[in-house]
């Protein structure tokens, strides 16, 4: 699958096979239609999660799951890009990159380092 152009793949999942189409912005998931919105991606940071969530012009950017601070890499007032490290969190053995979807100044910082925290915690509000 290719830009809009779309295409038809087989993937596996939880030990079951699903056959995935894409035709322009119409999704469908073994013959079952999903809406989408084809836009451009993020820029590629490697080893790097995005957040998500936002409400009325600020963006609320939560960990993917629960874990460990292990870097708090923005201050309030801090000035970002879409693609920048907010916040290091380790889960699983394994060290992620919580990045910013947005480009924006940090509003607040609402966790600090080697705090555990769970998935719905807000990391970083940006505007």
């Amino acid at each position: 699958m290719h830009g809009s152009k779309g295409g038809r793949v087989e993937l596996e999942a939880d030990g079951h096979a699903h056959i995935v189409e894409v035709d322009g912005t119409d999704l469908r998931v073994d013959g079952r239609p999903y809406p989408i919105t084809v836009r451009p991606a993020l820029p590629n940071v490697p080893g790097a999660m995005k957040g998500g969530g936002a409400a009325s012009g600020i963006t609320q950017v939560k960990p993917p799951m629960p874990g460990k601070v292990v870097k708090v890499a923005v201050s309030a007032g801090d000035v970002v890009q879409a693609g920048d490290v907010l916040v290091v969190l380790e889960a699983m053995k394994m060290q992620n990159e919580i990045v910013s979807p947005v480009e924006g100044t940090v509003k607040s910082v609402g966790v600090e380092n080697g705090e555990n925290i769970d998935a719905k915690r807000v990391l970083v509000e940006i505007e």
